[in-house]
């Protein structure tokens, strides 16, 4: 389900699962590379989506801007902890189209 590639930007940025890495994922803007450790999907999946986040500010250019570079990773948690959840709870609140 975690594809080996994703375009952000027009750029392509490879997706790599590694067995045993310290970090939940990181973005290397350098190898247009995101790192995810192998484990439950969930979790690789919200692992994934945050580290998009990374890819696209720094792909974007704001990831370079002080002092955004210094507030960047609060900002990413804002969105998985507050943004995210509250969009998903406003989707499954839509009545189904027939």
């Amino acid at each position: 389900m975690i594809p080996k590639h994703i375009q952000v930007g027009g750029l392509r940025v490879k997706i790599n699962i590694i067995e045993n890495l310290e970090d939940f994922g990181n973005f290397s803007l350098d190898d247009l590379t995101i790192n995810l450790r192998k484990g439950d999907i969930k979790v690789m999946l919200d692992t994934l989506r945050h580290e998009l986040m990374h890819a696209a500010f720094a792909i974007g250019g704001i990831g370079h801007c002080k002092p955004f570079e210094e507030v960047e990773e609060g900002v990413v948690r804002c969105l998985d902890h507050l943004f995210f959840p509250s969009w998903n709870r406003l989707l499954q609140q839509q009545p189904k189209k027939k």
